[in-house]
């Protein structure tokens, strides 16, 4: 599977944790506006293959 396929399958099930919330704050955004965002579309820009969280 693709990195871009997984992202997209995540997006439909996305969970805010606290640090997260807190972040939005800090930044003056919504959980709504973010969600919004990330939904309208995306860049991949780098991979990371080796890296233990990815793929």
């Amino acid at each position: 599977m693709n990195i871009e396929h997984e992202i997209t399958l995540r997006l439909n099930n996305l969970k805010h944790t606290i640090h997260a919330l807190k972040e939005e704050a800090l930044d003056s955004i919504t959980a709504e506006q973010l969600e919004k965002a990330l939904k309208s579309g995306f860049e991949v820009v780098e991979e990371y293959p080796d890296d233990p969280r990815g793929e």
